[in-house]
């Protein structure tokens, strides 16, 4: 249960944000020891119903409130004057204070309660008149003046029966006391309006006007966040039947008089009620942050500060937009992209192989623009590049967009056994860094790769293959907003860091012909790409993620085109610029899993199963690219490219220079 200082914290965040809106009224009635949560609006009819879990046996609920400015936060008293804390989402109670058993306050049976919202301390009034006021963290008493009417009020002299009381929202730093007396079927005030001179500790009564309702000693009175007061009371049984039913009414605070608004649900007797929020899952609007809403929903009565503050938070978004929002930020959707990120590098990898095998084949990697006996002459070839790209994968259901960009170095080595003919082995760096969420610093994904790579034509007829193996550490980062200015900070390190091992292949088939000076070259091909992103885990803190292994599987079939021409620049060099274009389809391979599944931190040590799942990334896009090899008389060449991704789900432009080397 929330404790003094977790209290105290709370209670500071909540200060900053403005109350809570009207509209979110729902009620929460406590029939025995079930709880049975309606709209304010349609009393009737029941959104959902929970029985109380942790009470010892005899003990049952008399009165129920809502902590101020929290009212997730429902105290509970029972008959046997015990204070607990109630989880209405789940039914969990425990006993208030952070102890282990409740302590018995000064009073049994029958009474009402009430939160003071400038002290949220709780006000205890029996029908006998006795009246107290409970810290709820500290559980310290201190006992009032009976309660007693006011020398000259209408009621002065008699004996009166408080049976329901509520505290107005705060104003100008006051707050007064309504109850109503069932003695006289009157709403009066205990205390002067607005709480001076007379406090409500001195039990003064003054009478406000008649209800106009009988009812029974089954009633309660509370006030919203927007002035407006609301009573369940309770008719005398009907002939022949063995319970009253309880009804909701509006209570006029000028005149005392109620209102019917509609039945409470099943026709039964309800003790008292408070206002409650809905819950948290109902938040989301989809299945994935919908059960985010539900793991924070059993941290109600959590005694971690964080997990407290990680509630607020989503409490504190004033449009159902934000509240799914937050519960998207506190879900493993920062973490849906990490294997496209390294799909990305694989990209890279295979452009910039593909590249190098298209200048061989045209001859641009070779001593002496012109030549075309490569293979009778110079064996052995060697090449390298660097390639800088930024871009970002756009958002989706349940995904952000990741804005990212990287680097890669990569060089190779091969062997020609005649033009156009040959085998290598190549290797590389990649490093790219990513921003996961919007509010999150950037995240770092370390690639290294080797494998290798061929060529072989027949005529104009050609194949390019290639493949490799490689590993990726990520230095991942996630940031929570507060809702108050703040945020938390999560990230997986030391050991516990997102890890991954990955390996891929390609191979294109083409036909490469002169014509008319041009060179064009219409090709298809596939590639394959497996990711297997390790488990990996946050932390312990309430919100952190630990999430399992996962396992991504990418198949593309590739068509394309590219054109390019020669140009002389010198009577031994020549320049060759080409542009291609081609489209990417990716299969959605039955093997493709796109479910996050993993844990949550409770922040006490525990932890709660969370899984997660966003729509497929459509990876259909256009790539395209442009750029130019210069060679000459001697066995070194240079390159320049650029090469893009279009598509709905992508945009990532990158430059790749370098040289190649013959000998």
């Amino acid at each position: 249960m929330i404790n003094a200082a977790h209290l105290a914290r709370l209670l500071a965040l909540l200060a900053t944000t403005a109350a809570l809106p009207a509209a979110a009224q729902n009620i929460v009635s406590a029939r025995g020891n079930t709880l049975v949560t309606s709209l304010a609006a349609a009393p009737g009819t029941a959104l959902s119903s929970v029985t109380l879990t942790g009470l010892p046996a005899g003990a049952s609920l008399v009165s129920v409130d809502a902590l101020p400015g929290y009212p997730r936060a429902v105290y509970g008293l029972t008959n046997t004057g015990q204070l607990y804390g109630i989880n209405v989402a789940t039914g969990q109670v425990l006993p208030a204070g952070n102890v282990t058993t409740a302590p018995v306050l000064p009073t049994t049976g029958a009474a009402t309660t009430a939160f003071n919202p400038t002290n949220s301390l709780l006000r205890v009034i029996t029908p006998a008149g006795a009246n107290y006021a409970v810290n709820p963290a500290t559980l310290t008493v201190a006992t009032g003046t009976n309660v007693t009417y006011a020398p000259g009020d209408a009621g002065a002299g008699g004996t009166p029966r408080v049976v329901a009381a509520g505290y107005t929202p705060v104003t100008n730093g006051t707050t007064t006391l309504y109850v109503i007396d069932n003695a006289r079927g009157v709403l009066a005030t205990q205390g002067s309006v607005g709480g001076t001179p007379n406090t409500p500790g001195g039990g003064r009564l003054q009478t406000v006007g008649a209800l106009g309702v009988p009812t029974t000693d089954s009633a309660a009175l509370r006030i919203n966040t927007a002035g407006q007061a609301y009573a369940t009371l309770t008719a005398a049984p009907a002939a022949g039947a063995t319970i009253g039913v309880t009804s909701l009414y509006l209570v006029n605070g000028t005149t005392g008089a109620a209102t019917l608004v509609g039945a409470l649900p099943g026709g039964a007797t309800y003790n008292s009620f408070a206002f409650a929020l809905p819950t948290l899952q109902s938040y989301g609007s989809t299945g994935s942050t919908a059960a985010v809403g539900g793991i924070l929903d059993t941290l109600v009565l959590s005694n971690s500060p964080r997990a407290q503050a990680l509630i607020a938070s989503v409490d504190a978004q004033t449009t159902a937009a934000g509240q799914n929002s937050q519960l998207l930020a506190l879900s493993p959707a920062a973490y849906q992209n990490l294997s496209q990120i390294t799909l990305q590098s694989i990209h890279v990898q295979d452009v910039t192989v593909r590249r190098y095998l298209r200048d061989v084949r045209q001859g641009g990697t070779e001593a002496g623009a012109q030549a075309v006996t490569f293979g009778t002459d110079r064996h052995y070839a060697m090449w390298f590049t660097g390639n800088g790209r930024y871009g970002d994968l756009k958002s989706g259901v349940n995904r952000y967009r990741t804005s990212y960009g990287a680097y890669q170095f990569s060089g190779g080595v091969d062997y020609r056994f005649a033009r156009g003919t040959l085998l290598g082995l190549y290797g590389g760096y990649d490093e790219a860094t990513a921003r996961l969420t919007p509010l999150s610093p950037q995240s770092q994904a370390k690639t290294w790769f080797a494998g290798g790579y061929g060529s072989g034509t027949v005529g104009p007829v050609y194949i390019d293959f290639q493949g490799t193996y490689g590993k990726t550490q990520f230095d991942v980062r996630r940031t929570v907003a507060d809702g108050f200015g703040g945020g938390f900070e999560y990230s997986a390190a030391n050991g516990r860091e997102p890890r991954s091992e990955q390996y891929q292949g390609s191979a294109t088939a083409g036909i490469s012909k002169d014509f008319h000076g041009a060179e064009f070259e219409p090709y298809v091909g596939a590639k394959y790409a497996h990711v297997r992103l390790r488990s990996f885990s946050e932390g312990t803190q309430a919100g952190a993620l630990s999430l399992n292994g996962i396992d991504t599987d990418s198949l593309e079939s590739i068509a394309g085109l590219r054109v390019g021409i020669k140009v002389p620049l010198t009577a031994t060099a020549v320049l060759r610029p080409s542009i291609r274009g081609e489209y990417r389809h990716e299969f959605d391979n039955a093997g493709r899993n796109r479910n996050l599944f993993g844990t949550f931190a409770d922040g006490t040590g525990g932890v709660l199963p969370i899984a997660f799942r966003t729509n497929a990334f459509d990876e259909d896009y256009a790539a395209i690219g442009a750029g130019f090899t210069v060679s000459g008389n001697s066995p070194f060449s240079i390159v320049l490219d650029y090469n893009g991704q279009i598509g709905r789900e992508t945009s990532i432009h990158g430059i790749t220079g370098g040289f190649h080397l013959a000998f």
